[in-house]
């Protein structure tokens, strides 16, 4: 009977102290953009969930959903796009590779392309806060076109500090210029405002490709 005791207080203690030592609640920041192409408005929802070892950050807007998985330096592990026309493409990184998939009405297809040379971040709304919170002045990584899956290197330059206001709110803002590399960054260039203290995008401003409208997405709101 003691012995079954004895055994009942150490299972409970043992029970007692997983409890406690279980990890805290993941930390979840809640965004709203607003994004403005030829006078016509949307609005998309991100949230930002800090987990012990990674980033997770869910996208919805009007055009579809996204999932997005970084490690602690906001360098992209895999990101996954569903849209609500039936079309989707999936990167995940694999190593020093990452494999591209593509499914739309005409079929299937993919590619596999060495990073080696430089990071792989698929999004920066938010995988640009370590540059931004950094001294760096330069950021060097590279992209997967969503359409072709076809990789561009892009570098981001800090311009200059800024107050900027968007949706009534000022803040002071870090100003980047976003290009290719080499002939082509003739042909592309983002203008981008990011919060100097937090790293998250305030502001983005460009096109598409010679021809096309310009897009601009501002931050509305964020909370935690």
């Amino acid at each position: 009977m003691h012995q079954v005791l004895r055994f009942s207080i150490v299972l409970l203690m043992l029970v007692s102290s997983m409890a406690f030592s279980s990890s805290s609640p993941a930390k979840i920041e809640h965004f709203l953009y607003s994004k403005e192409v030829e006078g016509k408005q949307t609005v998309a929802k991100w949230s930002l969930k800090d987990k012990e070892k990674t980033y997770v950050l869910d996208g919805a807007s009007p055009v579809g959903t996204t999932n997005i998985l970084t490690d602690k330096n906001f360098q992209t592990l895999s990101f996954q796009h569903k849209s609500h026309d039936g079309y989707s493409y999936t990167l995940t990184k694999d190593g020093n590779k990452v494999h591209a998939h593509r499914h739309d009405a005409n079929g299937s297809f993919g590619r596999t392309y060495d990073i080696s040379s430089s990071p792989w971040v698929q999004e920066f709304d938010f995988s640009f806060r370590p540059f931004i919170l950094s001294n760096s002045k330069r950021y060097t990584f590279q992209i997967i076109h969503p359409q072709k899956l076809s990789i561009h290197t892009l570098v981001a330059t800090k311009i200059r500090d800024e107050q900027l206001t968007v949706h009534g709110q000022t803040y002071d803002a870090v100003r980047l210029k976003m290009t290719l590399t080499g002939i082509k960054k003739m042909f592309w260039h983002a203008d981008l405002w990011y919060n100097r203290k937090t790293g998250n995008l305030l502001k983005y401003v460009a096109n598409e490709g010679p021809g096309t409208p310009v897009s601009t997405i501002e931050l509305k709101s964020k909370k935690t």
